[in-house]
């Protein structure tokens, strides 16, 4: 079932490490099963996708369509999609390529979007949001209780590090470690304080200190410890993060650092004994959430063009580095 005649466009990376994309044709997704159809709105950047373009990880067959966080309306249901309808305003993650004016996205990773937030604000969270949840909420990695919606959290009295929150993968992590009941401490650069308060930070520390670790664990030596979130890896984060779950874990379970490095591309360094490094919410949880403002749509969005051609700028505005911001690309 579908609602459109426009021809489908994507913009391309043909070959490895090739630049720029190439805007051209693309096939139009038919929707099957569980998966839908959107007419692309807004479509947001991740570092990985700089990485996969100018360093020529991860991706190993050509030509292909990078991205992942869009936002839209939908034009096509699968048959087997019970949770939405023909027209309906969402938010998703693609699995196949974002770049493109008619992404296909299956409706476990999909939510809709409240009418008071645009397209851009929404394009902001998904890819950031599976990221954070697997590493928070699965049982393989922090594995800690799940969020849940105004009204009916319940506080757990303990508290989990979040390194690196001012990035889309922390905001992401810190809002649903508030809606889960968990005290938050969380690292940034100075300078992003208040926005990592705004986004429900408990204990603030500026990860450019000296003695970031030392500060860290001093405060919180007294409060039970549930682990290490690292939503970065840049640098020395992780021997950090395991020095700081080593000293204020007091058992297996939270002496676990959750980390977004992908399995392809292990931790090598040694750690201290006993600590792990490791690798519901968008039904259950996130629409609500979105609705009653309770997740934000944080870090916020800063468009720096219009259509398929600006791809490519926003590419390279992101491998250029970014503080407390998501680059996005709209797509009249």
């Amino acid at each position: 079932m579908s609602t459109t005649t426009e021809t489908n466009q994507a913009a391309w990376l043909m070959s490895k490490q090739e630049r720029p994309f190439k805007v051209d044709k693309a096939p139009q997704p038919a929707p099957e099963g569980r998966s839908i159809v959107i007419r692309n709105h807004a479509v947001a950047m991740n570092p990985v996708d700089f990485g996969i373009q100018t360093l020529g990880i991860l991706w190993t067959t050509f030509p292909c369509i990078l991205g992942s966080d869009v936002a839209g309306e939908i034009i096509a249901l699968g048959p087997e999609v019970t949770r939405f309808k023909l027209g309906d305003r969402i938010t998703g993650c693609v699995e196949d390529g974002g770049f493109q004016l008619y992404p296909s996205i299956h409706e476990s990773v999909a939510c809709i979007l409240p009418s008071h937030l645009s397209y851009a604000q929404g394009c902001v969270l998904p890819l950031a949001i599976c990221t954070a949840a697997v590493s928070i909420f699965h049982p393989r990695n922090l594995g800690l209780a799940p969020p849940k919606v105004v009204g009916e959290v319940e506080r757990k009295g303990s508290v989990v590090l979040a390194w690196g929150a001012s990035s889309s993968v922390g905001a992401c992590g810190v809002q649903m470690l508030k809606a889960a009941g968990y005290e938050v401490a969380a690292t940034a650069g100075g300078h992003n304080e208040a926005f990592c308060r705004e986004i429900g930070v408990d204990y603030f520390f500026d990860y450019r200190s000296e003695d970031i670790v030392d500060q860290i664990v001093t405060a919180l030596k007294d409060k039970p410890f549930a682990g290490v979130f690292a939503a970065i890896f840049m640098g020395d984060v992780l021997p950090k993060c395991t020095d700081i779950a080593s000293q204020l874990g007091k058992d297996a379970a939270s002496r676990v650092v959750a980390t977004v490095l992908p399995e392809s591309m292990p931790y090598k360094e040694p750690v201290q004994e006993g600590v792990r490094i490791a690798y519901y919410v968008w039904v259950n949880w996130l629409p609500a959430a979105l609705e009653k403002g309770q997740m934000k749509c944080k870090p916020d969005p800063e468009v720096v063009g219009q259509g398929l051609e600006s791809i490519q700028l926003a590419v390279d505005t992101i491998g250029a580095g970014v503080s407390a911001k998501k680059i996005v690309v709209e797509l009249p």
